[in-house]
C-alpha cells in the first residue's frame, strides 16, 4: 500500500486518470516524479487527502491544451512543474484549489483553476513563462513568496497576499481583466 518513485525516475501517465487511494502510503522521502506529460488533452487526479511531492504537467504538442482536473481531498503538490511542449501549449487547471509549495512555469502557459484560486505556500514560487493566466485570481499564503519574471493575466477571481507573504522583484506586466 506504499506508492514510492525512486530517486532520478520519472513515471509518465499517458492515460485519462490518476487516483490515490485512501488507504494508500505517497512516499515523501525522494525525489522521483510523477507526471502527466503527454499528448492526452485532459486527465483527472484523485488526491484522497494525499500529497504529491513531485509533479509535472504539460502538453507535447504545440497550439494544443491539456486540462489537468484536481479532485479529492486536499490536493497538495510540493514541488509543481508545468511544462509544455512549445510556447504556445497550454496546461489548464481545473477543480478545487491547489496548493502548491514550489513551482515552476517553464514552458507554454498555464490558466486556472477555473473556479477556485491557486495557493502558492512557498518560498520558491516562480512564474517565468509569459502569457501566465489565472481564470480565478490566486492566493500566496504567508510566509510565502512568489517571483513573476514574465507577463500575467489575472481573468477574474481575487489577488491575495497574506500577512507577511511576499512578492520577490522581477520584471513583469500584472494585467488586470473582468472583475479581478
Amino acid at each position: 500500500s506504499t506508492f514510492k518513485i525512486n530517486n532520478a525516475i520519472t513515471l509518465t501517465v499517458f492515460g485519462t486518470a490518476i487516483t490515490l487511494g485512501s488507504g494508500m502510503t505517497y512516499d515523501q522521502t525522494t525525489t522521483g516524479v510523477l507526471s502527466t506529460r503527454g499528448d492526452q488533452t485532459a486527465i483527472t487526479i484523485t488526491f484522497a487527502g494525499k500529497v504529491i511531492p513531485y509533479l509535472t504537467l504539460g502538453k507535447t504538442t504545440a497550439g494544443t491544451t491539456q486540462t489537468v482536473t484536481i479532485s479529492g481531498t486536499t490536493p497538495t503538490v510540493t514541488n509543481l512543474v508545468i511544462t509544455n511542449g512549445a510556447s504556445n501549449a497550454q496546461t489548464t487547471l481545473a477543480g478545487p484549489s491547489l496548493t502548491i509549495t514550489t513551482f515552476n512555469l517553464t514552458l507554454g502557459t498555464l490558466a486556472g483553476p477555473v473556479g477556485t484560486p491557486l495557493i502558492f505556500n512557498g518560498a520558491n514560487c516562480t512564474i517565468t513563462q509569459a502569457g501566465t493566466s489565472f481564470s480565478n485570481g490566486f492566493t500566496v499564503t504567508t510566509g510565502s513568496s512568489l517571483q513573476m519574471l514574465s507577463n500575467i493575466t489575472a481573468n477574474g477571481g481575487t489577488i491575495t497576499f497574506s500577512g507577511t507573504a511576499s512578492l520577490i522583484p522581477g520584471t513583469f506586466t500584472l494585467n488586470l481583466n473582468a472583475a479581478t
